[in-house]
């Protein structure tokens, strides 16, 4: 069995400030298709424009609200809203809110900044 208490896991901060604290995965726990992050984006920050050539992702909203775009398509999303990514769509999530924004973020196989292609 394995646990990973969320305060005990160290964030990191990616290129676009958002804070990153992988929760599951093959560097913390036996997984090996997949990983599993908790995402937080301050007011006002979003993330740039990128896609993944292999790797799917969902992203669930916990908290806050933002603008996804996929492919070019705009659209409100906020807690309780579930994102799901195919490999190759370019998308891009801008915190809209006063708050933070937090999500979970699951990606099959495993993220990796290898697979991240930004533009």
């Amino acid at each position: 069995m394995t646990i990973v208490n969320r305060d005990k896991v160290q964030p990191f901060y990616d290129a676009d400030g958002a804070i990153i604290r992988e929760l599951a995965g093959p560097a913390n726990a036996t997984l090996r298709g997949l990983s599993m992050a908790e995402i937080t984006v301050k007011a006002g920050c979003g993330t740039t424009v990128h896609h993944h050539q292999e790797i799917e992702e969902v992203y669930c909203i916990l908290q806050g609200s933002g603008l996804m775009r996929l492919d070019g398509r705009c659209q409100e999303v906020g807690p309780g809203d579930t994102i799901i990514i195919r490999p190759g769509i370019r998308h891009e999530l801008r915190n809209t809110g006063p708050s933070d924004l937090v999500m979970m973020v699951v990606c099959a196989p495993p993220f990796s900044p290898e697979d991240t292609f930004r533009g």
